[in-house]
């Protein structure tokens, strides 16, 4: 299993179709983004929650399984909590999983890993094996 960044914004397809071949399962880190480029208020995902009567976490989350990506939420409010694990009575259908991967910049929420600073501020860090 490999955590990495994946959300709407960054999907990171190669990187998962590699992982994909290579029996690795992908799990999503931040697959909100934490809320940046407003990803729980995006127009998108905002008509596709709608059209199926659930939040935009919900078409996230959704989105992230029909992909075969485990989505890895972060919440201490029982109600979202239990809001991610009701993905399950509804699918996207292909039009609808296009039109979120339309949504992908290439481009990570929190890291530009083009600078050689991000790395090194990464491999300084205690390894605690």
């Amino acid at each position: 299993m490999n955590q990495i960044e994946v959300n709407v914004f960054h999907q990171q397809r190669e990187d998962v179709q590699y992982m994909r071949e290579h029996g690795i399962q992908v799990e999503a880190w931040a697959p909100f983004a934490r809320g940046r480029h407003g990803s729980l208020d995006h127009p998108v995902l905002a008509e596709l929650a709608a059209a199926h009567g659930v939040s935009t976490a919900q078409i996230i989350e959704r989105w992230l399984v029909q992909r075969g990506i485990i989505p890895l939420p972060k919440s201490v409010h029982t109600d979202r909590i239990t809001a991610n694990f009701s993905i399950w009575d509804f699918n996207l259908s292909s039009d609808e999983m296009k039109a979120v991967e339309e949504l992908d910049e290439k481009t990570s929420a929190f890291f530009d890993w083009s600078d050689p600073a991000v790395y090194a501020r990464f491999a300084s860090l205690p390894y605690e094996g």
